[in-house]
């Protein structure tokens, strides 16, 4: 009887960890995006301004039933790329409703870990910068579809590709500064 207790025991924590290991409770909800861009389908177009900055703004939400904490995001945009990520920003709690990209807004604040309960959102502002398109031929571009999220669950830290509500196709122009 002692035996099957154990083993009992053993198959609990076994399925346990794999609920850890598999849980991917983020998505996202509302967007915004830097102006001036093009709209299409399921995307936008930020126009490329070489050395100015680009806000892309999304809900980050806990779709999961246990509570996460997020201690990082970043892009799959690699440095030296035609958006580059300088700065992530977070809407002050309670403002968490508040939906802005703009600088300087007071009811953004600089990023540090937070929580998400079951259902919970938060809005992140995700700040980069134009830049590099004398590394890419006219006409080819880079598509920001996710975000790297890094967060805690039950101790346990994990990383998420969370998919974006709309893809980010940054176009390297024909007028590319230092291109010859």
């Amino acid at each position: 009887m002692r035996g099957v207790v154990i083993v009992g025991s053993l198959v609990l924590v076994a399925a346990a960890i794999a609920a850890v290991v598999r849980y991917q409770p983020l998505g996202t909800a509302n967007f915004g995006s830097c102006a001036p861009f093009s709209p299409g389908a399921n995307a936008v177009r930020p126009v490329y301004r070489e050395g100015k900055s680009c806000a892309i703004g999304l809900s980050l939400a806990n779709e999961g039933r246990i509570p996460v904490r997020v201690i990082g995001i970043g892009t799959p945009f690699p440095q030296g790329g035609l958006l580059t990520l300088t700065d992530v920003q977070l809407a002050r709690p309670p403002d968490g409703r508040v939906y802005t990209t703009a600088a300087g807004d007071p009811s953004l604040q600089p990023f540090a870990a937070f929580s998400l309960g079951h259902g919970d959102k938060r809005w992140v502002v995700l700040r980069s910068r134009f830049g590099n398109c004398d590394r890419y031929a006219v006409g080819t571009s880079a598509t920001w579809v996710a975000v790297e999220v890094t967060y805690e669950v039950l101790g346990v830290t994990k990383h998420q590709w969370v998919r974006l509500p709309m893809r980010v196709d940054v176009a390297s122009p024909a007028n590319c500064p230092g291109r010859s």
